[in-house]
């Protein structure tokens, strides 16, 4: 049985548990937070700050989200 190296390779980075689409200011305390997507395609927000958690379901309220929101180098722009 061969024991597992405790030095990381550097092909092995870290990557995110889910993909970010930018920062938008949360809607309870305006504080700048990051937009994930969900394993369904949905945008949602977990503000660190204030702990609110909103998933954007409705056409309406993800096309409002992507006019408050700016791109980060990891997101997708649309």
């Amino acid at each position: 049985m061969g024991q597992h190296n405790a030095k990381s390779d550097s092909s092995d980075d870290l990557k995110p548990a889910l993909p970010e689409l930018g920062t938008t200011p949360c809607p309870v305390c305006k504080r700048r937070v990051t937009v994930f997507v969900t394993k369904t395609k949905r945008p949602f927000i977990n503000c660190g700050y204030c702990a609110a958690r909103v998933f954007y379901n409705g056409s309406r309220s993800i096309r409002l989200l992507k006019r408050q929101m700016k791109t980060t180098s990891q997101g997708q722009s649309g």
